[in-house]
């Protein structure tokens, strides 16, 4: 197939980039490169904002057979200072990527949501996330695009963000290899559900297949929490207290009996291994 990856330069556009390539599928990419690179080989790159129409024109003059929409912002904070800007990229980048699909007849759409949908009031960025799953539901009524909202949980893996927003295992990681100690914040019982990006990979890759169910959302996550004090353990007892944050204390674990029929899927890697691989 030919694919086109919205956002396919950053940490899990460009893990899925290597997965489809292995597959046999020809990828092009579609990035303003805020965040990502020009690192990938057999690939096509284009650059472009999702959020600008005429950037999109750009795409008008190849043919694809299904779109991967990853662009978009993600940081909580950030989308309390500046709502506006994360309604513009999240919420009108995606429909403006509908509507390509639509006035392309491409007629495949997988939209990367996140955990944060579960509770679309919490932030302007858990808003953002979450009105796209209805606008992927109503094209895939109206215009008949097979679309697909797949939320992603906390993902790691190699290659994760070392600058910005980053994950707390990315900050752990540097941490250590470093010698420095490890930040834990307030009591350190806070708990994620953390999902290796090989994990959320094989999802994404198996969700190209047609859906011919009524499934329009599915969860890739583990299932399971873990608290920052457990991972902790897993790296060193060198640590440092840090004030207590505005943040969700819990996260409920995710719900992947849809994945699990609709894709066959569960995930494999377990985050005890990968930290030990890692700090070998």
């Amino acid at each position: 197939m030919n694919i086109l990856i919205t956002g396919g330069a950053g940490f899990i556009g460009s893990h899925l980039v290597d997965g489809l390539i292995s597959q046999g599928h020809k990828v092009t990419i579609f990035d303003n490169f805020s965040t990502g690179n020009l690192s990938k080989v057999k690939v096509s790159y284009i650059k472009g904002d999702v959020s600008l129409k005429q950037d999109i024109n750009k795409l008008s003059k190849y043919s694809f057979d299904a779109v991967y929409h990853l662009a978009g912002l993600l940081d909580v904070k950030a989308s309390i200072l500046d709502p506006n800007f994360y309604t513009q990229t999240n919420v009108i980048g995606t429909t403006n990527m509908l509507e390509f699909c639509r006035k392309n007849k491409i007629k495949k759409f997988i939209y990367a949501s996140s955990c944060a949908s579960e509770k679309p009031l919490s932030s302007p960025y858990a808003l953002t996330k979450y009105l796209p799953e209805y606008y992927c539901n109503m094209y895939r009524d109206l215009y008949n695009i097979d679309t697909l909202n797949v939320r992603f949980y906390n993902v790691y893996g190699e290659g994760m963000n070392t600058s910005g927003y980053r994950l707390v295992l990315s900050i752990f990681l540097e941490k250590y290899h470093k010698g420095l100690p490890l930040p834990i914040v307030g009591d350190g019982e806070q708990t994620r559900d953390f999902i290796y990006v090989g994990d959320i990979i094989s999802g994404l890759i198996k969700a190209l297949r047609p859906n011919n169910t009524s499934i329009n959302t599915i969860n890739l996550g583990t299932g399971n929490t873990i608290s920052i004090n457990e991972i902790i353990k897993m790296f060193s007892s060198n640590t440092v207290t840090l004030p207590e944050r505005d943040e969700p204390k819990h996260i409920e674990p995710a719900d992947i009996s849809q994945a699990k029929n609709l894709l066959g899927w569960r995930p494999e890697m377990k985050l005890v291994d990968w930290v030990k691989n890692q700090i070998k």
